[in-house]
């Protein structure tokens, strides 16, 4: 007996989006959140940037292809840079942290994102792990940020600290 399983109704996870980038600062997606699921996994991987420092991920959601930039986001976290660890949470900020990108040639990082009701017109929650090598150093993050505003948005747009190559995947999941 051969057995089927449909995806959009019984849950597992289903490619939404996939964008290539190299050598930008920001990538937006468009139209990659709909009433079709309530939750999505998104999964970053950077595998060079320039610019030595920084190198945070950071997120705005995205409405009509338009980013939202007010003050809206909030996050808490852990950021773990080789042997140092700094706690990190702020209120009101006009985008919501993630964790860290590849910073240099010899660099990578790679970001996995739980995201929660972001069509649905409620906050939205993202739980991010990160981890990766960048400026020689090791570097983690786990992070929880939230849409503080109870907004419906279809796409989402992210920003590195630096010039960055790499991947993003969008997937939805019942």
């Amino acid at each position: 007996m051969t057995r089927t399983r449909d995806v959009a109704t019984q849950g597992g996870l289903v490619l939404i989006s996939s964008t290539n980038f190299s050598a930008v600062t920001t990538v937006s997606i468009d139209n990659c959140f709909s009433s079709a699921y309530n939750n999505y996994k998104i999964i970053i991987n950077t595998t060079s940037g320039t610019g030595g420092t920084g190198g945070n991920i950071t997120w705005q959601s995205r409405n009509a292809g338009t980013t939202d930039t007010s003050s809206v986001y909030s996050y808490v976290g852990i950021l773990n840079v080789s042997t140092s660890s700094t706690a990190t949470s702020e209120i009101s900020q006009p985008s919501g942290f993630l964790g860290r990108a590849a910073i240099d040639s010899n660099a990578w990082a790679q970001c996995s994102l739980e995201v929660f009701a972001p069509f649905l017109a409620q906050y939205t929650g993202i739980i991010s792990a990160n981890m990766g090598v960048s400026g020689g150093a090791d570097a983690y993050a786990n992070v929880q940020s939230r849409r503080r505003t109870a907004t419906s948005h279809d796409g989402i747009s992210f920003t590195f600290g630096n010039s960055s190559i790499g991947t993003i995947r969008v997937y939805g999941y019942k």
